[in-house]
């Protein structure tokens, strides 16, 4: 019995959602709140270094320079690093984008079939390492860094809540 049977074409929009996507699920939140952390502590310690210990202009630069680096390191996991793979995530796109092909992505008989003009892999189910769908798209990890994505615009209710039954079983 066939469980899925989804046909695309991948966007622009499609990949650097997956690209964007993709990396909130790699970065562990813990690594998120070090680094504000260590930012805010760089913030608080330019400021009281600005207030109290500001007595030439050398020492005022060195005290903008750190509020710099803090504000930085705060802001890098929500608006440096998605900007810089945005922007990565086109150029990718824009170079390869003559080389696309439709993937069809397909769960029959306990096995996942992921092909294209070029390949096709058969993967058993019971190998899959982990389904996670986020806003935009579903995630069919094989290990920890290999992976295929179904963009959700072109699945079904009925499929979503097919995958999420098929990742308990798997999990």
């Amino acid at each position: 019995m066939e469980k899925l049977n989804v046909s695309y074409l991948p966007t622009l929009e499609d990949h650097i959602n997956m690209t964007l996507e993709k990396l909130q699920l790699s970065v562990p939140k813990e690594n998120k709140i070090i680094f504000r952390i260590i930012g805010i502590i760089a913030v608080m310690c330019a400021t009281a270094g600005f207030i109290n210990l500001n007595e030439n202009i050398i020492q005022t630069i060195c005290w903008i320079i750190l509020t710099a680096a803090g504000l930085y390191i705060i802001s890098y996991y929500d608006i440096t690093r998605p900007y810089l793979e945005r922007n990565r995530a086109l150029r990718f796109y824009n170079y390869h984008k003559k080389d696309l092909c439709s993937k069809t992505i397909m769960i029959k008989g306990g096995l996942l079939c992921v092909s294209d003009e070029r390949s096709t892999v058969k993967i058993p189910f019971d190998f899959i390492y982990r389904i996670r769908q986020t806003k935009n798209t579903v995630f069919i990890f094989y290990d920890e860094a290999q992976f295929c994505y179904i963009p959700k615009r072109v699945l079904s209710e009925d499929h979503i809540n097919e995958l999420s039954e098929l990742k308990k079983q798997s999990i």
